[in-house]
């Protein structure tokens, strides 16, 4: 390094697990990651159970849940927002029997319109092989 700066061996000895950091104080350190945090997220209902459990809790509880069940307060969090998401409007994210009748009148109308045009697309490519077998015809007539 340039002469400032931590030496290496006392960094890790401030880094210590169980070391109070600055300021004294033998505290236990940065508590261990939980367990659940690096295995298959909880399934949906269990996440919906977690977000009402802890919905009444204060920061601190909220915290002291999290370390027992295994789970980090910012997923915790994560899965409030997403509740909360999911039930804010819902109204909106279904279609009406009104809407739902509206779009399949709307789809029987572009059915129908698809299968004329199929059939006109069919007509003009039969015409158009005629057409060449009539010129072939002709020109065929025309060389003898």
């Amino acid at each position: 390094g340039g002469g400032r700066g931590v030496v290496v061996g006392r960094a890790r000895f401030f880094l210590k697990p169980g070391w109070g950091g600055f300021g004294g104080g033998g505290g236990a350190g940065p508590p261990p990651p939980p367990p659940r945090a690096r295995g298959p997220p909880p399934p949906p209902g269990a996440r919906l159970e977690a977000v009402i459990a802890t919905a009444a809790l204060d920061e601190a509880g909220k915290s002291a849940w999290c370390r027992a069940q295994g789970v980090y307060p910012a997923q915790l969090s994560k899965w409030q927002t997403s509740a909360t998401a999911a039930l804010a409007e819902p109204e909106e994210a279904r279609a009406s029997p009104q809407a739902t009748r509206q779009d399949r009148k709307r789809i029987k109308e572009l059915e129908r319109d698809l299968l004329r045009k199929e059939r006109a697309l069919a007509e003009t490519a039969a015409l158009l092989v005629l057409s060449k077998k009539v010129e072939a015809i002709f020109r065929r007539g025309e060389d003898e």
